[in-house]
């Protein structure tokens, strides 16, 4: 697949208590950070294996980044929303969900404990986090072709 073809993210938080909330949010964005090509990126799940963009958003898939690391405390409190999430699009094989942590330490006892149902993969040197310039945590990304 040729990365010229715009793969695009928007912003999302998923732990908003009403549609109004997220409205408000939506317009604090900086529009200068939505509809932008997508970086590609090619990373390793706790489980060993290697996943990048491609295969992630194969037959028109969305996939639901979210990026944490396990001393960030607001990232562990969204963990419940994110299974939520997580469930609500069960079954659905068109959404893709993965947890990125920039630190590998720690990421399997909490992800044991708090049931996260996300994929997770590490990236401790930040090259994803930095191509996507990510600088607070969490942040949560939808990246799809749609848009």
């Amino acid at each position: 697949m040729n990365y010229k073809t715009r793969l695009q993210f928007i912003f999302l938080m998923i732990s908003f208590q009403s549609i109004g909330q997220i409205k408000d949010y939506y317009a604090q964005i900086d529009s200068s950070r939505v509809h932008q090509i997508a970086p590609n990126f090619s990373i390793s799940t706790l489980k060993g294996s290697i996943i990048n963009l491609e295969t992630l958003l194969e037959e028109d898939k969305t996939l639901v980044l979210n990026f944490w690391f396990p001393a960030c405390l607001p990232c562990i409190r969204e963990f419940p929303s994110l299974n939520q999430l997580v469930e609500a699009y069960q079954g659905n094989d068109k959404v893709v969900f993965l947890a990125i942590s920039i630190i590998e330490q720690g990421v399997k006892s909490i992800a044991y404990h708090k049931r996260l149902q996300y994929q997770i993969a590490i990236d401790e040197s930040r090259e994803v986090a930095n191509a996507y310039g990510i600088k607070t945590y969490p942040t949560n990304l939808i990246v799809d072709k749609k848009w």
